[in-house]
């Protein structure tokens, strides 16, 4: 059995100021205002460790089936997902239909619920 440490970001839809929630990669990039995915948007929404090989398992546990103490909404487009590794963290943005290795500062999201 495989286990993942992750963490999930989802943009905080009452600040969504730029109007980024559930949009793809190249609209986020687009819209922002350093050419990256804007960290200080997101909120971590959970942390934990789940049993999944691929990000496309932890997208159909984040769909269908919310671990205990995931206070997120449903995994979606211009969420970001953290793999935790031994000694580095690896960052992926789920674009429209695939996960896509990004850079982001995990230093400015906010701890909250995604509201």
């Amino acid at each position: 059995e495989n286990i993942m440490k992750l963490s999930i970001y989802q943009i905080r839809i009452g600040h969504d100021t730029l109007n980024l929630a559930f949009r793809d990669l190249a609209t986020v990039l687009k819209n922002s205002d350093n050419g990256r995915v804007p960290s200080e948007h997101y909120d971590r929404v959970y942390t934990g460790e789940v049993e999944a090989e691929t990000l496309e398992d932890v997208f159909a546990i984040f769909n269908l089936d919310h671990p205990l103490g995931y206070r997120g909404r449903s995994l979606s487009q211009s969420d970001v997902v953290e793999v935790y590794h031994k000694d580095v963290s690896e960052f992926y943005f789920c674009d429209t239909c695939a996960f896509v290795p990004i850079e982001f500062d995990r230093d400015n999201c906010m701890e909250g619920d995604g509201r």
